[in-house]
């Protein structure tokens, strides 16, 4: 599409250069060119998409995924072509699109929950042990020792367990 007529009325027209011009009074006007053709596209298209609910896999943008309750919907754009995956198991694109999507959304960990005043045990690798940081503001700090301290959502957190206040039954 080279010429388009917004429903404002403005007429747009990309010329052979790649810029965007509008009439006026039959004389075209540059608006903007070059990269910043395509950056608007992939901005118009990225707000579209979040209005929809749906995301749209960059390695592959043809693919768009919608979240379910327990399942994901893949739909190829350029074909029409829906199919449902769990985003686990990567055996065809839709899968990968999935797998993609699953790793773009990683799901909330307890601990991202954490409240000021909690104390939790944190373990930041295999062989680390359990120590315990309570938590100021969104920050876990080392009860002994206060220059010891990281965002409640750090990604070097690989299990926690607030233990306290205790846990209700």
């Amino acid at each position: 599409m080279d010429k388009y007529e917004a429903s404002n009325g403005i007429l747009v027209h990309i010329d052979n250069d790649l810029f965007v011009q509008r009439a006026r009074k039959d004389l075209p006007v540059p608006v903007a060119g070059g990269e910043y053709i395509q950056a608007l596209r992939e901005f118009f298209r990225a707000e579209r998409d979040e209005e929809l609910g749906r995301w749209r896999w960059s390695e592959r943008p043809e693919f768009v995924v919608h979240q379910g309750d327990d399942i994901l919907l893949v739909v190829n754009e350029l074909t029409g072509e829906s199919v449902k995956r769990n985003g686990l198991y990567a055996h065809d694109v839709a899968g990968d699109a999935a797998a993609a999507y699953r790793d773009a959304h990683p799901e909330p960990k307890p601990w991202h929950d954490a409240k000021p005043h909690e104390v939790w045990t944190i373990s930041r690798g295999p062989d680390d042990r359990y120590f315990p940081f309570r938590v100021v503001g969104r920050q876990f700090i080392y009860v002994d020792d206060e220059t010891q301290k990281f965002a409640i959502n750090d990604e070097q957190i690989l299990d926690a367990d607030r233990i306290y206040p205790p846990k209700e039954s």
